[in-house]
């Protein structure tokens, strides 16, 4: 499965999952570019995944306006986006599916030279609850 699937009403919070699972994705991604090894070890911490996360919840908090203007709908507000609860919710939705579709894509890069290059998109739904 190549999708996850969110149950949430909040379209803040929908923008703010799926923005800072897109930026922790692109974050391992250039860091197994040059360092396979240690982005699997990244992936494979749940600390360094934790870290690596709020890293990416913060940046998206410093720059909400620009995210929200590449990615959003313009309807996003800060204000309905409590922290912790967003922390929880992207740890459960990468637990959920964005992991193995890393290490699913990291596996490929190194098969690229005789398979060819592979890539599955992270796909986030939003089901309503």
């Amino acid at each position: 499965m190549n999708d996850v699937v969110l149950y949430e009403r909040n379209e803040s919070m929908f923008f703010a999952i799926n923005t800072a699972l897109s930026l922790y994705c692109d974050f391992i991604y250039e860091i197994a570019y040059g360092f396979h090894n240690e982005a699997v070890m990244i992936i494979e911490n749940e600390k360094c995944v934790g870290q690596a996360l709020q890293i990416q919840i913060n940046n998206l908090f410093d720059d909400f306006d620009y995210y929200k203007k590449m990615n959003g709908t313009g309807k996003e507000k800060r204000e309905d986006i409590d922290e912790k609860e967003l922390f929880n919710k992207v740890m459960a939705a990468y637990n959920q599916g964005v992991k193995a579709l890393i290490m699913k894509n990291l596996e490929a890069n190194l098969r690229a030279s005789v398979d060819g290059p592979e890539y599955w998109k992270l796909k986030i739904i939003k089901q309503p609850i």
